[in-house]
């Protein structure tokens, strides 16, 4: 038997992700990524080019960076940053941006793939009596919709907490954790998120100067960029699936 490969940083990673999930009574996962692959057949980067048609033929002039990328949601939250100097230009294109991508992320959910493990999980940890809750910076509607038509409503009830029109209340900001902390009656130490971005891990972390204490955070790490990714942001418990979370029960 080797050793070494028992206290791995991988397993204790792994290790660290089962005891976060084994203690929290309320589980607050991220929708795309952690539930479903959203853009998995209508990509992002499809909603990126008419969010940009959209402002040019509104005759909104995007940054150069902006006018680049190919990140729709990273559009949308830099819009409040880069255009705050004329505040009736950014709301008009943060308008735009905002209604051109909540249509898309609307087409996106008919189409997108379940992430594997991910119903199962939901459904035991629903069976053990803990409370589900989603906390995204997509659409609600979009959200709402994807459970509909998995037949999930019911494991999550009302906790979907997903974009404000605001663009600056998205993740990294923590106003979706505290909104869903606060609907849940919780205190953030009795919380576990599960997400896969460092917008996740920094939203998780500012919850310990916005609510007194940082949400538990579980990295869901499908490859070894989204793992360094995580790490580097700071996440210290990561799981490669959901279906390796389900160890928890078996625990």
């Amino acid at each position: 038997m080797n050793l070494q490969s028992l206290h791995s940083p991988e397993q204790r990673e792994s290790r660290d992700a089962l005891a976060l999930l084994s203690r929290a009574e309320y589980v607050l996962f991220d929708f795309d990524g952690p539930i479903c692959k959203l853009f998995a057949r209508y990509p992002a980067a499809r909603i990126a080019r008419q969010l940009k048609r959209a402002c040019r033929a509104d005759g909104v002039s995007l940054p150069q960076e902006l006018a680049r990328s190919s990140d729709p949601h990273g559009i949308l939250w830099r819009l409040a940053g880069e255009l705050s100097a004329d505040q009736s230009l950014a709301r008009k294109a943060i308008g735009i941006a905002e209604s051109t991508l909540a249509t898309g992320e609307l087409r996106a959910a008919r189409s997108a793939k379940r992430t594997p493990g991910a119903v199962q999980l939901m459904h035991a940890l629903h069976r053990q009596g803990r409370t589900l809750a989603i906390v995204s910076n997509n659409s609600s509607d979009a959200i709402d919709q994807y459970l509909r038509a998995h037949g999930l409503t019911s494991l999550f009830g009302e906790h979907v907490y997903g974009r404000l029109p605001e663009p600056e209340f998205m993740k990294p900001h923590p106003s979706c954790l505290l909104r869903a902390v606060g609907a849940l009656e919780a205190w953030p130490g009795q919380c576990v998120m599960i997400g896969d971005s460092r917008a996740d891990v920094q939203a998780a972390a500012a919850m310990k100067e916005a609510a007194g204490a940082p949400v538990g955070f579980i990295g869901y790490a499908r490859n070894k960029r989204k793992a360094r990714v995580l790490r580097e942001a700071g996440a210290r418990a990561l799981a490669g699936s959901m279906a390796e979370l389900l160890g928890v029960f078996e625990a």
